[in-house]
């Protein structure tokens, strides 16, 4: 009992240092846990699930008589690009020439004195024209 009671002192005493500590944790175990409850309404395989058969698809890949499953997998994670983005860009965009058409005019909107205040027109654009432009054969 006397050591329970001098435990539950040094908590009271040390709670100021101790409290980021604790409220960090169990912030970090509550996004865990709303994380797996996500990933289950998902289908998706909780985080452990997924820890455990990249496991075992590196025990099986080491086993195979490559570099040690740790390296492979950090090695795959981190690969850089094999293409620049600009380049990347370059093969999906499509160049397209835009030509602007604005409409102006005037609407009525309701002042003080109109009675009837929820009600506005407004204007909108109502058509757009574009001229599509290949270069690529």
């Amino acid at each position: 009992m006397g050591v329970f009671l001098i435990i539950l002192l040094l908590l009271l005493i040390l709670w100021p240092w101790i409290s980021p500590y604790v409220t960090r944790w169990i912030r970090m175990f509550m996004a865990r846990r709303a994380e797996d409850m996500m990933r289950r309404m998902m289908g998706m395989p909780s985080r452990k699930e997924e820890r455990r058969r990249a496991r075992a698809a590196s025990a099986s890949a080491g086993n195979q008589g490559g570099a040690s499953p740790g390296t492979d997998r950090r090695a795959r994670r981190h690969r850089a690009p094999r293409q620049d983005a600009a380049s990347m860009l370059r093969s999906v965009a499509e160049d397209v020439e835009f030509t602007e058409i604005r409409e102006f005019g005037s609407a009525p909107i309701a002042g003080a004195d109109e009675t009837p205040r929820h009600k506005y027109n407004e204007e909108q654009v109502s058509d757009v024209e574009f001229t599509e432009i290949k270069d690529r054969p």
